[in-house]
């Protein structure tokens, strides 16, 4: 007789299962994966989140969901790596690590894409009203 319970070995598959994905992902960044083969990896990653195991694609689907329109590219692309980036900072650092990576934004700093996005906002501003 077992002292687990079927919650507690449902928990324990989907935890062996997020460790696989993530010794997946952290393979693939050791073979020098591109962007985009990381982030279809690290998608498929179970990641815990408020007491739950789901996928670190569709957290990341969920997250941007929240994220508003903007009619400049570079402005809304910057908001959503902040909804991802804390998003992440909510989970584990693993967890956290594959998210950002899931979302698109591992070989993206968050610095550069403030720095892009304040440009063209001040670029539309000039074109829009001038100096």
């Amino acid at each position: 007789m077992s002292l687990l319970t079927l919650e507690d070995l449902a928990w324990l598959r989907q935890y062996r299962e997020s460790l696989s994905g993530w010794s997946r992902y952290q393979l693939a960044k050791l073979r020098g994966a591109s962007c985009g083969e990381l982030m279809e990896i690290a998608g498929q990653v179970l990641v815990l989140d408020r007491d739950r195991y789901v996928l670190a694609q569709d957290l990341a689907a969920s997250v941007l969901e929240g994220v508003g329109n903007s009619q400049i590219h570079e402005q809304w692309e910057y908001e959503c790596a902040c909804a991802v980036h804390r998003a992440a900072a909510r989970l584990s650092a693993s967890d956290g690590e594959v998210l950002i990576a899931a979302g698109g934004y591992a070989d993206q700093s968050l610095g550069e894409l403030s720095s892009a996005s304040s440009e063209a906002v001040h670029e539309a501003f000039l074109a829009l009203y001038g100096e």
